[in-house]
């Protein structure tokens, strides 16, 4: 619309149900050295309240849940989105809702005090999971200038010096019509043009200025490992890869599944079926910038973490020199087109694959991913995987257990 915010609409059979979520291309990537957290702080203090819409009216967002609302936030690398399912008939109140907290949250000392406590909480729940820690510190060793070397949380200092006046200036920095897309799925009620123009057309918008981080090219292969109080070894093995609009992305997010995608992916029958891990997975995450590949193994009792990480190198030297299997490739497009149809199935589902495509920096990604997928052959995984599988791009974690 006229301040630049732009809107999504996808009507789809349920009747009497809508679902509304709007997202912030802002996610911690964005954050400064001594200012990490505050993008999943600030979504904390979204729910604290704005100007008309605060519990001391009696009309905050409890409201929504009396009426039988599910709402909800989360934050991210790339961004950070909020979104409610709820009747139809209160589209109008949740877009005005939305938009009266996009420029007036309330931000009270008192109400960054108390969440602070319940941050800090979460950050030290997420230090006793192994699989947790083990990402945070393969991110950090991975990427040592550019924002993904930040954990989404933040770091525990960080989080505890974070003022109001930081969050205010946070805020006031990113959560701007431009920066933001509302999105609207279901049964989307015949007035929904004229709510959002009533609500957001009286937002001016302001030019962002987004800080821009240039992560040094990898040239040698970097090496960690924790002591952490687990009841097992993990190990980890991740790569840069390209970001999820380049053209070679989908190549590795293929490369990904055929490596650890299942009980019958190659790292699964050279792992689990031999008794060496009690269970292995790769991911290709698809980020807004260049990102990582990251293959994580949980070591059985009595096995060497380095056996482990010498069978991983094993498969990935086999498909550099020798390809993958042609039948395979087919069975792993096949299952990516079926998982598609039943994530298309609900409101929250298509909000979901929306959110991420938008944060990726193109919406309609989830519509034409799939076609683009089909196109790969054989020889597009191999040639992926011999220019980003290479030693001196890798990153290599252990987390070994405490005796």
């Amino acid at each position: 619309i006229c301040n630049q915010l732009k809107v999504l609409t996808c009507p789809m059979p349920f009747k009497g149900v809508v679902g509304v979520m709007i997202t912030y291309l802002v996610g911690s990537r964005h954050e400064q050295q001594g200012q990490t957290g505050a993008t999943h702080f600030l979504e904390h203090m979204m729910f604290k309240g704005s100007q008309k819409y605060q519990k001391d009216l009696g009309n905050d967002l409890d409201h929504l849940e009396a009426i039988g609302a599910q709402i909800n936030a989360s934050t991210w690398m790339d961004r950070t989105n909020y979104y409610a399912l709820l009747p139809s008939e209160y589209l109008g109140l949740v877009i005005d809702m939305e938009a009266d907290r996009m420029r007036h949250a309330l931000l009270r000392p008192e109400d960054v005090a108390s969440e602070k406590m319940v941050i800090l909480n979460e950050h030290d729940q997420g230090e006793n999971a192994q699989h947790t820690v083990l990402l945070k510190a393969l991110w950090a060793k991975a990427f040592q200038q550019h924002g993904y070397h930040h954990p989404t949380i933040g770091w525990r200092q960080d989080i505890e010096n974070t003022t109001e006046n930081d969050l205010r200036q946070y805020y006031d920095q990113y959560y701007h019509p431009s920066m933001a897309t509302l999105t609207l799925v279901g049964d989307i009620s015949p007035d929904w043009a004229t709510c959002i123009h009533r609500s957001f057309d009286g937002i001016a918008d302001q030019d962002v200025v987004v800080p821009t981080l240039v992560e040094p090219e990898q040239t040698n292969e970097r090496r960690f490992t924790i002591q952490h109080a687990s009841p097992e070894d993990l190990c980890a093995v991740a790569f840069k890869i390209p970001k999820a609009l380049d053209q070679d992305f989908l190549a590795c997010e293929l490369l990904a599944s055929l490596l650890g995608d299942g009980p019958i992916s190659l790292l699964a029958k050279a792992c689990v079926d031999q008794g060496l891990v009690r269970w292995i997975y790769a991911d290709a995450c698809a980020s807004y910038e260049p990102g990582l590949l990251s293959i994580v193994a949980a070591v059985c009792p009595g096995v060497d973490v380095r056996t482990v990480e010498d069978v991983i190198w094993g498969v990935i030297d086999s498909v550099i020199n020798e390809g993958v299997n042609q039948d395979r490739l087919q069975q792993v497009v096949m299952q990516m087109e079926a998982d598609r149809v039943f994530q298309n199935d609900g409101i929250m589902d298509q909000l979901q694959w929306l959110n991420e495509a938008i944060a990726m920096g193109c919406w309609h990604q989830p519509f034409t991913r799939l076609q683009h997928i089909k196109q790969l052959n054989v020889s597009d995984i191999q040639s992926a995987c011999q220019q980003y599988c290479q030693r001196t791009r890798a990153t290599v974690g252990y987390l070994i257990r405490e005796s």
